[in-house]
């Protein structure tokens, strides 16, 4: 391995270990412009493997050596951002920031550029709370506070005082700061103290603050609050506010409140509003609510769209309130001529309801349907229910049904059961069809089963069966079994001998 090479993996190596203060770019030196021609290569291969070992004095003494000597070379621009960065971690504050702002006048178009700025603004607010009041300006400049742990304290502290007394000047931190975390807390203040006041100015905010995370916090908080106020506070923001974001969170949050009131209005965003997927939020939060309730306002919303993925968020709504209820809407929705997705995906979450009743509920669907996709689906479910009833419902539809899809998948879904009543299955249905393609599903399904009386399944087919293709399917999955005894028939086969 060549020097070029351990260098670049020593330089992998650390941009993974060095996450201590200060941000770094996230490339290595080898990345400048420049390459082992460049007259300064070495000087400064050796002085960044001194950053690699975290040898910061002597990565220092290094790299200004380097550049008092290569200040033409391309590697300068990575030398002297390394350089700021090896006085900072010898804790030299305000050495390391001079040298960050240096580097950001010397070399404005660097692709380090940011990660120097960033670790000015480190710099400066660890020099401010020392004392060093003249790194103030940088900070204001650069649109930080450097007094925001105060005030953020400050903040806390009146959230303890009368509500008289701390809502106005709650009210005016969340208008006048332009500090995201002080209008965070101002809003997290206000809630905890609650009432009438405290939900209007919570209003304000989600309404107008600038930015849409601390909308959020607010209609989160008046959601928590609950009861009428509540509600036509969040009301009046959806109303309002043209920000998505914003509008989902609302659909939240009126969730939240419950009640008869609650499920009206999220019964009419799911049915009118103009956004998909607020109206399926809608959706989805009925169905949180669940009870007889929600059951009736989700199929209300089904019976009065034709929106697919709403019906489907529906569907999907209802399994999860569970119960008889909700399988008996499930499958009046598997039953009926609508779109046939949304049809099968009814059956499907019947099926996930598990159980006699379920399997009772699939056995009627199957019963009246005519689609074969929906079928297929039923014949699927079952088989996700299983145990020796769901086998047996299967096996009659092996035998019965008048579409081969549905047969071979019936035969399929029950070779991926287990054990003898499933194999027992196979065969009896083997043995009462002619079907090509069925005999060929079953072959496949008895290998899937597997064990000894499997082999012997194959065996039998293998060496008896009418059908010269269905035997070949069956000495193909003896052979993939990898059995002794499956090796010997083989081998009886090949001889041509009798069994």
């Amino acid at each position: 391995m060549n020097k070029a090479t351990v260098f670049m993996l020593t330089t992998v190596l650390c941009l993974i270990s060095h996450m201590a203060f200060g941000a770094h770019p996230g490339v290595g030196p080898l990345d400048a412009v420049g390459s082992e021609e460049d007259p300064g290569y070495a000087a400064y291969r050796d002085a960044y493997d001194l950053v690699l070992d975290e040898r910061w004095v002597e990565a220092e003494r290094s790299l200004a050596q380097f550049l008092k000597r290569y200040a033409e070379s391309a590697y300068a621009d990575d030398a002297t951002f390394w350089l700021g960065y090896a006085v900072q971690k010898q804790g030299k504050y305000a050495e390391a920031f001079k040298a960050y702002q240096d580097f950001v006048e010397a070399y404005a178009e660097s692709k380090y550029v940011d990660d120097a700025e960033s670790n000015m603004v480190a710099l400066a607010k660890k020099l401010y709370q020392k004392g060093k009041t003249e790194y103030k300006v940088f900070l204001k400049e650069a649109g930080e506070d450097p007094d925001e742990d105060i005030k953020l304290q400050a903040l806390a502290a009146i959230g303890q005082m009368d509500s008289d007394e701390a809502l106005p000047v709650l009210r005016n931190v969340l208008k006048t700061s332009k500090s995201r975390k002080l209008r965070e807390k101002a809003v997290f203040v206000t809630s905890q103290i609650g009432g009438t006041e405290a939900m209007s100015i919570l209003e304000d905010v989600a309404k107008s603050d600038p930015d849409p995370d601390i909308q959020e916090d607010a209609v989160f908080w008046i959601g928590q609050e609950g009861g009428r106020g509540s509600l036509d506070a969040l009301l009046g923001i959806f109303e309002t506010t043209q920000s998505q974001q914003v509008r989902e969170k609302v659909v939240f949050s009126i969730s939240q409140i419950g009640g008869t009131e609650a499920i009206d209005v999220l019964v009419r965003i799911a049915k009118s509003d103009e956004d998909p997927d607020v109206r399926e939020d809608a959706v989805l939060w009925i169905g949180q609510e669940g009870g007889r309730e929600s059951l009736d306002a989700l199929t209300d919303i089904f019976d009065t769209t034709s929106d697919k993925a709403v019906q489907e968020k529906v569907v999907f709504s209802i399994s999860q309130i569970g119960g008889q209820e909700a399988m008996d809407i499930l499958a009046k929705i598997a039953k009926s001529t609508g779109d046939t997705d949304v049809r099968e995906n009814a059956v499907f979450w019947i099926g996930q309801e598990g159980g006699k009743s379920s399997l009772a509920t699939l056995t009627e669907i199957y019963d009246e349907v005519t689609d074969a996709d929906v079928r297929e689906k039923v014949v699927f479910s079952v088989s996700q229910i299983g145990g020796w009833e769901a086998i047996e419902f299967l096996t009659q539809i092996a035998k019965m049904d008048g579409d081969s899809d549905v047969r071979e998948n019936a035969v399929f879904w029950i070779g991926q059961q287990e054990g003898d009543d499933a194999l027992d299955a196979l065969w009896d249905i083997y043995q009462s069809t002619t079907d090509r393609d069925v005999k060929e599903k079953i072959v496949f399904s008895i290998s899937q089963v597997g064990g000894e009386r499997a082999i012997e399944k194959l065996v039998d087919i293998a060496e008896n069966d009418r059908d010269i293709e269905v035997r070949k399917k069956a000495i193909f999955w003896l052979g993939e079994s990898g059995d002794p005894r499956a090796r010997k028939a083989l081998m009886k086969i090949i001889e041509g001998k009798e069994r």
